[in-house]
């Protein structure tokens, strides 16, 4: 959780390294702030938790050290040139680099699913009790629902996925935080959370510091698990509890949106061995490959001046970059409700398909609709675009543990379980 109620992805920065490390039962302070915390929560702990506190000037180091580990140079390089080449990312942006500045500064507290530890920025003054029972929450979230929580720190080609999970992770903890600010007796009054939503509503417009100058898909996805988590926790709370939230939580973004409706999460999987074998005949190099989904599209078109509604519709898709010399090439292949909403997906990703090559430095994509799926190709990858379609397999899921039980497809073999 960040200073302003709002911070990194679950996992995505795993402090190492502080100093001042505590077992919460061994400081009678921090041994009622569990308390509070399983009594808000109604979930006991399993296990002990450790906290280590951070000072506020060492934050960028210890910052740096995991972002090192998870975020190896091989990797980083492909992730951003794959986000690059489909319009979200500029291809020169030190992407280590922006996300330690975006962390450092927001990063107030966070629990390391890794290493089973929370880790709280403490200044001069007193404990903020709300924050250290924000990561408290995660922590039991971890003992009760580990599945959840493993996926999210395995996950490495899914940004959607990852995303729909961080927000039933945030939305669950952000909750009991609020419920847990002085006065509030265990209830999340109407008004807090309606200065929560307006809070990270203007972070998300009105963006200041290192979050204004990081690329807009790099601050949405930041600030995206509270704004929708807050929406999916007071559906689910409002149903009967939090616990579902966590049991069966939503697979895209477009489930986070349609929660009340239950829709299957689409996913499509490319043929990537095949198009890596021609790829190379040809002299180029398959990338990483990802997914944009419902939040990553609409980030797109509003970068570059799309239409407002050239999401609506969707229903899976994935995209994967390759090298061809200098050239950045892309394939990026997308199912939609029905043909009329492909076409018009497709429609509105040719009127920017220049905005995205200038930026890229490539030449523009076309989009091309076979029924109801769009298959956008730079004019490098495009002879084998139908073909690596036909190859394609499309799958959908109503929940977890259907998708768990495909092996997590087209993620394979599942991380974490």
């Amino acid at each position: 959780m960040s200073r302003s109620g709002r911070g990194a992805l679950l996992g995505l920065v795993a402090l190492v390294g502080c100093a001042q490390l505590w077992l919460l039962d061994a400081d009678p302070e921090l041994r009622e702030l569990r308390r509070r915390a399983v009594e808000l929560r109604g979930l006991d702990f399993v296990r002990p938790v450790a906290l280590e506190w951070v000072e506020p000037g060492g934050v960028r180091e210890v910052v740096r050290a995991e972002l090192d580990e998870m975020l190896e140079p091989r990797f980083a390089r492909d992730y951003r040139d794959a986000w690059a080449a489909v319009g979200l990312l500029p291809p020169d942006i030190d992407l280590v680099e922006t996300f330690l500045e975006v962390n450092a500064e927001q990063i107030a507290g966070l629990y390391s699913i890794a290493r089973r530890r929370m880790f709280v920025v403490r200044g001069p003054g007193e404990i903020d009790a709300p924050l250290v029972i924000h990561e408290l929450v995660h922590a039991l979230q971890h003992q009760h629902f580990g599945r959840v929580l493993e996926l999210m720190q395995g996950l490495r080609r899914n940004d959607d996925a990852l995303l729909a999970l961080a927000a039933a992770a945030e939305g669950d903890a952000t909750w009991i935080m609020l419920a847990a600010q002085p006065g509030a007796n265990g209830a999340v009054a109407p008004g807090v959370l309606e200065s929560m939503r307006v809070a990270l509503q203007l972070d998300l417009e009105r963006p200041v510091g290192a979050l204004a100058r990081a690329p807009a898909i790099v601050r949405t996805s930041m600030l995206y698990p509270y704004v929708a988590g807050l929406a999916l926790a007071e559906q689910r709370q409002a149903a009967g509890g939090l616990d579902a939230l966590l049991r069966d939580p939503p697979l895209s973004t477009h489930a986070v949106r349609r929660l009340h409706e239950r829709p299957a999460t689409g996913f499509v999987g490319l043929p990537l061995d095949w198009l890596a074998q021609r790829l190379e005949a040809q002299g180029c190099a398959l990338g990483h490959d990802n997914v944009l989904g419902v939040l990553g599209v609409r980030v797109l078109m509003s970068d570059h001046g799309g239409p407002a509604r050239g999401w609506r519709g969707w229903r899976g898709d994935r995209f994967v970059h390759a090298r061809c010399g200098a050239t950045p090439e892309l394939l990026w292949v997308s199912r939609w409700a029905d043909a009329d909403a492909a076409a018009a997906f497709a429609q509105a990703h040719d009127g920017i398909a220049a905005a995205i090559a200038e930026r890229a430095g490539g030449a523009p994509a076309r989009a091309r609709i076979h029924g109801r799926d769009a298959i956008v190709a730079t004019p490098g990858i495009e002879a084998l675009a139908g073909a690596a379609h036909e190859r394609s397999v499309f799958r959908s899921f109503a929940d977890l543990d259907a998708w768990i039980a495909a092996d997590c497809f087209p993620e394979s073999p599942c991380p974490g379980l």
